[in-house]
This record gives structure tokens, C-alpha cells and sequence, in this order.
């Protein structure tokens, strides 16, 4: 399966932060990975994270680009994946952040503030590969959102 996705929601204060992520997995040959989440409305998006668990090894090239309904670069300018970030072999926190601005790929949302979403938004990260057979890459997105307003109980956790 080459893309996974999943949800964990932690409260805090009068709100939750919301942690949800996108695994690809290289599957060879040229190929286009999207994977999306919903950004509910009034949320704030406060990290965007990318992690290569094992770096992207296709012949050609490997590229990922995150970003929303508003710039779809807005997050993540293309990024290759076969040398960035650097493989994150021992949850050492190796990638790219928004919040910490990262890495040089980082786009127009990076930065502390983070990113309000008056209106519900989608976020979207693209992995485009190029010809090749191997199939040996694993890159994980992580994107942190603050939640107003919601139950004061965790949730999936």
C-alpha cells in the first residue's frame, strides 16, 4: 500500500492539537503519490513535518511538494526525497519543519505563527517520481493543527 494515513487528537486547554499523517511508500516506476487532509474550519496549522524513515532510491528523480487550496507549494517547495531530508533511521527528529523553519524548502507558511484557516482547507502532499524500478523510499507527513473549541477529552490516542 503505498500511502497510509492516520489521526491522533491530544487536548489542550479549550481546544485539541490534532496530529495527522501521510506515509508513502516508493512502489518503482514514474508515479504520482497524493495524499490529502482535511483542515477543518477555524483551525490553526501549526507544523508541517516531512521525515524520510529510508530515503528515496528511483533512478531518476524523487520530489515532494505540500501545500493547500491557497498555494499548493505553501508548505513544502519541492523537496528530493532521494538526499532530503536525511534518512530519520533512529528517531533522532532528522526533516523539515514549518515551525522551526527547517530546511531550505520550506514555504511561504513557515515560520511560529502558523497558518489560520478561516475556511476548511485541504492540505495536500505530492510525491512525484521519475522512471525507475526500486522501490525502497518511506517518507512520513506529520501535520500538527490546533482545533478551537472542540471537547476537552483525547481522542484516539
Amino acid at each position: 500500500m503505498p500511502i497510509l494515513t492516520g489521526s491522533n487528537q491530544y487536548a489542550i486547554g479549550p481546544g485539541r492539537v490534532i496530529v495527522d499523517s501521510i506515509a508513502f511508500s516508493e512502489q518503482g516506476g514514474a508515479k504520482s503519490y497524493v495524499g490529502t487532509i482535511a483542515i477543518p474550519a477555524g483551525s490553526v496549522v501549526v507544523n508541517v513535518v516531512v521525515h524520510n524513515s529510508v530515503l528515496w532510491t528511483n533512478g531518476t528523480s524523487a520530489s515532494i511538494v505540500i501545500g493547500d487550496d491557497d498555494d499548493a507549494n505553501g508548505y513544502v517547495e519541492a523537496t528530493d526525497l532521494k538526499s532530503a531530508p536525511t534518512a530519520d533511521t533512529n528517531g533522532a527528529g532528522q526533516g523539515l519543519s514549518t515551525l522551526l523553519s527547517l530546511g531550505a524548502s520550506c514555504g511561504v507558511y513557515k515560520g511560529g505563527a502558523g497558518k489560520y484557516c478561516a475556511t476548511a482547507k485541504t492540505l495536500t502532499a505530492t510525491v512525484t517520481t521519475g522512471a525507475g524500478a526500486q522501490t525502497d523510499g518511506r517518507t512520513r507527513v506529520e501535520v500538527f493543527y490546533v482545533f478551537p473549541g472542540a471537547s476537552q477529552t483525547p481522542v484516539g490516542v
